[in-house]
């Protein structure tokens, strides 16, 4: 089986971005935690024909729970 020359074995960087998480200790047990994100897609992955944004934006809320 040979190498397919045309396929790049360097995808080491896809997406380039940002984010930050924040926690709220309620209890002793519980936490909140919320979280936000930006990324910016990058080589292949950016030149899909799928892809219609190339910015992408992400948000969450977790309910957490320590034993």
């Amino acid at each position: 089986m040979g190498r397919d020359t045309n396929v790049s074995s360097w995808h080491f960087c896809e997406r380039a971005g940002w984010g930050v998480t924040a926690l709220y200790k309620y209890s002793d047990h519980w936490w909140l935690e919320g979280e936000a994100a930006w990324e910016y897609l990058l080589g292949d992955a950016a030149n899909s024909p799928i892809v219609e944004d190339k910015s992408q934006f992400t948000a969450g809320v977790n309910l957490l729970y320590r034993f």
